[in-house]
C-alpha cells in the first residue's frame, strides 16, 4: 500500500499547482528542502504515485547537465484539489513536458521571476492575486472565432500583444497589474515597438534579461 506524501512532499505538490513547473533548485528556493532532499527523497515517491511527470534532460554539450524538469500530473492535480477542496480543472497542468531546452531555459527564468515576484510581495505584505503565463491556453475572446489563444494575450485597436506573463498584485495599499517580458538581449526593440501602439491597454511592462531573472 502507498503511504500518503509527507508534508515537505505535500508542498511541493502545492508549488507545482502555483508555478506549473519546478527543479530541485526551486524546491530548495522555495524553502521546502535542500536540493539533494528534493532530488533523492521528495520527487521519487511522488512520481512512483503517478502524482508528478519529469522531463529528463540530462548532458547538454557546452552546457553541462540540466536539472530535472517536474510538473503535476492530472492524478496529481485532483490530489491538491481534493486537498483543497476545489474543482481540479482550476489547477493547471503542464500539456507536455517534453519542451525543448530553448524553451526550457525561457520558461525556467520565467518561473523563477515568479517565485521572487511572490517572495517580494510576501515580504511587504502585499497579495498576489494572479500571474499568468504564456503558455497557459485559454478560449480565444475574439467573436466568430474559435480555438485557444495564449493566457496573456492582450487584444488591442492595433491588433494584439502576448508578453510572457501578465501579473496582477496589491502593494502599498494599490492594484499593480503589469506585464512581463523575459528577454534574451534581443527582440527589445520590436517589444518596445508593440507596446507604444498598445498604449490603450492598462499594464506597464517589465523587461528584463533572462540571466537577472
Amino acid at each position: 500500500m502507498a503511504h500518503e506524501p509527507t508534508p515537505a512532499a505535500i508542498r511541493i505538490l502545492e508549488a507545482l499547482a502555483e508555478y506549473q513547473y519546478l527543479n530541485a533548485s526551486l524546491v530548495e528556493m522555495l524553502g521546502i528542502a535542500t536540493k539533494r532532499t528534493a532530488r533523492d527523497k521528495l520527487f521519487p515517491p511522488l512520481l512512483g504515485r503517478g502524482l508528478v511527470a519529469c522531463r529528463k534532460f540530462g548532458f547538454v554539450h557546452g552546457r553541462g547537465s540540466i536539472e530535472h524538469l517536474y510538473g503535476l500530473t492530472a492524478a496529481g492535480a485532483r490530489f491538491v484539489a481534493d486537498m483543497r477542496g476545489d474543482d481540479p480543472d482550476g489547477i493547471p497542468i503542464p500539456r507536455d513536458l517534453q519542451i525543448m531546452r530553448q524553451d526550457h531555459d525561457h520558461r525556467m527564468a520565467l518561473i523563477l521571476f515568479h517565485v521572487r515576484l511572490a517572495q517580494w510581495i510576501e515580504a511587504i505584505d502585499g497579495r498576489l492575486i494572479a500571474f499568468d503565463r504564456y503558455f497557459g491556453r485559454v478560449p480565444t475572446p475574439e467573436p466568430h472565432r474559435r480555438g485557444l489563444v495564449s493566457a496573456t494575450t492582450i487584444f488591442h485597436r492595433d491588433g494584439k500583444l502576448t508578453p510572457d506573463a501578465i501579473a496582477k498584485f496589491e502593494a502599498a495599499g494599490s492594484m499593480r497589474l503589469v506585464a512581463v517580458e523575459i528577454h534574451h538581449n534581443d527582440r527589445t526593440g520590436r517589444i518596445a515597438a508593440d507596446w507604444h501602439y498598445a498604449d490603450d491597454t492598462p499594464a506597464p511592462m517589465f523587461k528584463m534579461p533572462a540571466e537577472a531573472a
